[in-house]
């Protein structure tokens, strides 16, 4: 026994010594190579993350000189990215198009001639929600839209005009016929020039500092709107969160900022020029010369928000302001101080709004204010501090892989600390209150950033004068919903003014507006947004018309006042549903034909969803499509 106490003893020294000379370092080389090996891929996915951005940077630089020529016809000269105008002779464009025989249209619509300008074209919206096929003419003058409608309607084919694709439900695809056959979608991109531009006497600048009128075709993208308006030393006295919808996307869908002194975009459009079923047109003033705006005019309130329902729009004319600059801070607080100081907020901060983030209860609140003419001669500009992608990449990445798997409610603290302190925080440090960042007017308000997590928004606005017990339910239903739902999801909350155009989500009263956002990753949105339901017709929230929508026509109809006019000015104008959507048919078309909206995720190409696929293909509980 002694000797094989002493036996068991020298073998139990041997494999402690084994232990500390061969597995402990082995251990820690594996770590190491490990540790190595992640740091080395941060720089290339920052440098990946970096090219991305200076593309999209040369790529604008390419359109600013193109706006700077003195060439009238410079923007049609300008070959960017993504943009699908057909060049070359015509010889050589017949192979780029489709021929009658491919086209789901009867055999007599198309000659040899117009077969020349339409094509087959897949589209997709950039959130990925849809993907649909459908004939496409590049429009380059007003001739072109006269011409397609005037063909559409020869044919009895719908026809619809395409922005950017930036909303969420399908509003671009055309009705069928009834003969089932494609209509016809107008694609706008290369119709952006600058028509006029008129200049107000200086003794004759209005009240809300409108200096002068700015007429542009519809199809000129926002932020080259803006990039334009900066050289000639004007700006837009409110704009959404991003820049890149075309100027007839964001009238016809009734896109907002976040100013209380305006509504939708629609409540800086002077007037607008409307090419109609019957191929003629229509100049609609939607103001006065005081800028005051035409409530008695049935056209005028209807063609604010019409969703390209009552024709397509040619040229839109805006009111703008002197260039200027603003200061902008981020500062975060808890619901609670949120409910007690967002009015002291909204009275001292000229644009304003909050990110609400359920899982920690806290909004980050972005404040961007007028600088003052001492400001403005002291105060340099600081660059509008972009989010760390690399942060919140991994944020996202970490909670959907955490909470995600089969173990996911042990993880529950360590998505709390991310969540608050790496989502919430992260540009805070940049630009505290003490020290804000100052830049253009527009890059402020527009403070977007564009990285690649598509996902899902449904937004609704109330009367502003409820907003305490609507933001108090809101939160109560985000409390009663599982974990899983509150780290994923976000709420963004603004405010605007009320609005004459009668299907306005803020028509007729200063709204709140609430967007819930859900990342495409999660197959369950549909039961998160359905949990809203009760709350939304309880305090009779109205649709954005470019976001995602749950509530059907005759909700509807209870919440919009004046839909019934708008349906009677549409009959006038397009009697045979010339410009029809299925989507919005549901909604505008026959009472009691309820609306089933799907919450698809058809794209999975995006560096998020890719990432979020491969890691999470491990788990037990994955929730996500492919």
């Amino acid at each position: 026994q002694r000797e094989s106490l002493v036996w068991d003893f020298s073998m139990a020294r041997v494999r402690r010594l084994f232990h500390n000379i061969i597995v402990v370092p082995s251990q820690l080389i594996v770590g190491g190579l490990l540790l190595g090996i992640i740091l080395c891929m941060l720089p290339l996915l920052y440098i990946a993350l970096w090219l991305k951005y200076k593309s999209y940077v040369i790529q604008r630089e390419r359109v600013i000189r193109g706006l700077q020529r003195k060439d009238g016809n410079a923007l049609d000269d300008i070959e960017a990215q993504g943009d699908n105008v057909q060049r070359g002779s015509l010889e050589n464009r017949k192979s780029q198009f489709v021929t009658r025989d491919t086209l789901n249209v009867s055999a007599g619509c198309l000659t040899d001639d117009s077969k020349l300008f339409y094509e087959k074209r897949i589209l997709s919206n950039y959130s990925g929600t849809y993907q649909v096929e459908c004939i496409v003419r590049n429009v380059a003058d007003e001739k072109d839209i006269v011409e397609s409608i005037n063909f559409a309607r020869n044919h009895n084919l719908h026809i619809r005009a395409m922005g950017s694709l930036f909303s969420w439900p399908n509003i671009v695809e055309p009705s069928k016929s009834r003969n089932e056959e494609d209509g016809i979608v107008l694609d706008m991109k290369g119709y952006r020039q600058m028509t006029k531009l008129l200049i107000f006497p200086e003794e004759e600048t209005q009240s809300d500092g409108t200096c002068a009128l700015i007429t542009v075709q519809s199809g000129m993208k926002m932020w080259q709107l803006c990039d334009l308006l900066e050289e000639l030393g004007y700006a837009l006295p409110v704009l959404g969160n991003v820049t890149g919808q075309s100027v007839g996307g964001v009238v016809s869908t009734g896109t907002h900022g976040k100013n209380k002194r305006f509504g939708t975009i629609s409540s800086i459009v002077q007037s607008l020029r409307l090419v109609l079923a019957n191929g003629g047109i229509k100049n609609i003033a939607m103001r006065d010369k005081d800028g005051k705006p035409l409530t008695e005019d049935p056209y005028a309130c209807a063609a604010g928000v019409s969703m390209g329902l009552l024709g397509v729009i040619s040229t839109v004319t805006l009111r703008v302001v002197p260039k200027h600059r603003l200061s902008f801070a981020i500062d975060d607080m808890s619901f609670d101080e949120f409910i007690d100081s967002y009015e002291e907020l909204l009275e001292n901060t000229e644009h304003l709004s909050f990110i609400y983030f359920p899982f920690v209860d806290r909004l980050r609140v972005e404040l961007s204010k007028k600088l003052t003419e001492e400001e403005e001669k002291i105060l340099k500009d600081k660059a509008m501090p972009r989010n760390n992608r690399i942060k919140l990449f991994f944020a996202i990445i970490l909670n959907y892989v955490l909470f995600e798997s089969a173990y996911g409610r042990y993880f529950e603290p360590v998505v709390w600390l991310i969540t608050r302190y790496v989502t919430i925080c992260d540009l805070k440090w940049k630009a505290p209150p003490n020290n804000p960042a100052v830049d253009k007017s527009w890059k402020v308000i527009a403070n977007n950033v564009d990285f690649d997590i598509e996902h899902h928004e449904m937004e609704y606005g109330y009367d502003a004068v409820i907003a305490k017990n609507v933001l108090k339910t809101y939160r109560d239903v985000f409390r009663s919903l599982p974990a899983r739902f509150q780290y994923s999801s976000l709420l963004d909350i603004r405010f605007t003014a009320g609005d004459a155009s009668w299907l306005a989500t803020s028509s007729g009263r200063p709204t709140i507006w609430l967007d819930l956002i859900r990342p495409n990753a999660h197959t369950d949105t549909e039961v998160f947004m359905n949990s809203f339901k009760s709350t939304i017709i309880k305090y009779g929230g109205r649709p954005h018309f470019g976001k995602e929508n749950i509530i059907d026509h005759d909700e509807l109809q209870k919440c919009f006042p004046h839909l019934r006019d708008f349906i009677e000015v549409r009959d006038e104008l397009d009697p045979h549903k010339l410009f029809s959507n299925p989507y919005y048919e549901s909604l505008i078309g026959s009472a009691g034909r309820p609306i089933t909206y799907k919450f698809n995720s058809l794209r999975t190409g995006s560096v998020m969803r890719k990432s979020l696929n491969l890691m999470s293909a491990g788990t037990k509980n994955p929730r996500h499509t492919v």
